[in-house]
């Protein structure tokens, strides 16, 4: 297990089927999953999301969760074109 001061806090901007797998994965690697945005607290995919992170909160908004300060990184998890149109790429460090 890392310690507390090598696990990276992890927020997903998407929470369908491949960010579920993504974040059972990041929670293998010993890291965090601390939030999530998507379309609705109530949609099924939050549910499920949820099911596998209960400890994450759900952020209304994608430039709420690029900004909070208790995430580190952010693992976008949305459809190509939208991802284009939101010039997500742009407000991720290059490293």
């Amino acid at each position: 297990m890392l310690s507390l001061s090598t696990r990276v806090r992890v927020g997903f901007i998407g929470v369908g089927s491949v960010a579920v797998d993504h974040a059972a994965v990041v929670l293998d690697l010993g890291h965090l999953v601390v939030a999530g945005t998507g379309t609705s607290e109530s949609s099924p995919r939050w549910r499920k999301f949820q099911a596998i992170v209960p400890e994450a909160r759900f952020v209304s908004n994608i430039d709420s969760l690029l900004e909070a300060s208790d995430i580190d990184k952010a693992q976008a998890q949305i459809i190509r074109s939208l991802k284009h149109q939101l010039n997500v790429s742009e407000r991720f460090s290059s490293d």
